[in-house]
């Protein structure tokens, strides 16, 4: 048990004296590492920003669509086209 709190007290005074070269280290080693999530970020952002446009401008044109369906059955005589208008024919 000595031992391991000697151990513990020596490894905290060489961590506190050594902080600047041990942060320099992490730096060095984060730093590809950042880039390479930055990179994947921004890979993700425009794939997902593309995919939008499409969703987009496919639900603009199924919309255009149902609007000019609607408005040739708006224009078309309501003989026998399947509306049902409301009176009874006999």
């Amino acid at each position: 048990m000595l031992t391991f709190v000697v151990g513990v007290l020596a490894g905290g005074v060489a961590g506190f004296y050594c902080r600047d070269e041990i942060n320099g280290y992490f730096s060095r080693q984060m730093l590809p590492l950042h880039e390479q999530l930055a990179d994947s970020l921004r890979t993700t952002e425009e794939a997902t920003s593309a995919a939008l446009v499409r969703v987009r401008t496919a639900i603009s044109a199924k919309l255009r669509n149902a609007e000019q369906s609607l408005q040739a059955a708006k224009q078309t005589p309501a003989g026998n086209v399947g509306i049902v208008s409301g009176s009874d024919p006999s």
